[in-house]
């Protein structure tokens, strides 16, 4: 475990948790106007979650893969075993919002609920589609799909050193997609579609690269670096604005958060001491369940609020939301999630 990067999952969780407060309360248009000038980046905590993810695997698994001391089969189901029961489960929780949808066009969705069933929701390129049910599950769709590539991906970098050019041109060339591209496709190409976020994901597994061959460096040069990474990222999120959102879906947070991923992973400068304490570490293991059950709550609470009228003050709504989406959080990372992988690695571990 790289503490420091686990400890950071929950606070680009946050920042997702964040952009979302508008969908939240009763008063829209001011929340509205908050998430426009404040919390409207939630596709800068899925980008580094997609970074992180291409990173965490290549760190754990590159070595083996590349000794042939790798198997496809438990790696599958350890990933899959990973993110699928908690979807399962949000999934279910997210239906009884979701009726309205089932009265108005049931044939819809009963295709949507088949597509987020199979975690295929983000290949569709239509909001009605991939932001049905559980919306923060589109992410995890395709994460699914990196997990299936992330193999292959490592056999062709190590086995054919051309095959970075396969790799590094469309990384390279994705800034020209944006700009030639009608902008009311940016968000389902350049936010959603599994072939172009995986971009992200092997960007991760490059900085992966760069950090095996990175020295060391004294804790001194360690925290200057790290403090430059988070100055770096807050510069580039305080002039978000002047940056068309296309570029903001894709490579615009590349620089600042692949700082801050190699610095923060030889975990030896001050900051990531102070974020490898107990309490963020723990707070960094439940951010996934945090992530998607947040949403769920959330919904679930407008639904309520409209009838109790102590939940029409948003400043509650949000903190209750907030705080219920923490304590479920925790009960399902160590309740449910933990017993069904030791449950599925027992069933590997067999095999």
């Amino acid at each position: 475990m790289i503490k420091p990067l686990t400890s950071l999952r929950f606070f680009f969780a946050f920042i997702v948790f964040l952009s979302h407060i508008h969908l939240f309360g009763n008063t829209r248009k001011s929340l509205q106007a908050i998430n426009e000038n404040y919390f409207n980046e939630g596709h800068l905590g899925v980008s580094f979650f997609f970074i992180l993810s291409g990173f965490i695997l290549a760190y754990n698994y590159s070595n083996s893969i590349i000794i042939g001391d790798f198997s496809f089969k438990k790696f599958y189901f350890n990933r899959f075993s990973r993110i699928y029961p908690l979807h399962l489960i949000t999934l279910i929780l997210a239906i009884p919002v979701s009726l309205n949808g089932f009265r108005r066009e049931t044939a819809f969705w009963f295709f949507n609920f088949f597509a987020n069933s199979l975690l295929i929701q983000s290949w569709f390129p239509k909001q009605t589609v991939f932001w049905s049910f559980n919306a923060p599950s589109w992410s995890i769709s395709n994460e699914l799909f990196f997990y299936l590539m992330f193999p292959f991906i490592i056999l062709l970098l190590t086995k054919y050193r051309k095959s970075y050019l396969f790799f590094v041109l469309p990384i390279l060339i994705l800034p020209f997609g944006v700009l030639i591209s009608n902008e009311n496709y940016w968000e389902p190409i350049f936010n959603i579609n599994p072939l172009i976020r995986i971009s992200d994901f092997v960007l991760g597994i490059l900085l992966y690269q760069i950090f095996q061959k990175s020295k060391e460096k004294s804790i001194i040069t360690h925290s200057i670096l790290e403090v430059f990474s988070l100055v770096l990222i807050i510069l580039f999120y305080l002039y978000r604005h002047t940056i068309p959102i296309g570029y903001r879906y894709s490579i615009y947070y590349w620089i600042p958060m692949g700082f801050i991923l190699l610095t923060f992973s030889f975990q030896k400068g001050i900051i990531s001491k102070f974020i490898s304490r107990k309490i963020f570490i723990n707070l960094g293991e439940i951010s996934f369940s945090f992530y998607l059950i947040h949403m769920v709550v959330a919904r679930n609470f407008n639904f309520i609020s409209e009838r109790i009228s102590i939940l029409k003050n948003d400043l509650i709504l949000i903190t209750l939301i907030f705080f219920i989406s923490l304590l479920l959080s925790f009960i399902s990372h160590y309740y449910i999630e933990n017993r069904i992988r030791v449950y599925f690695k027992r069933i590997t571990q067999n095999d």
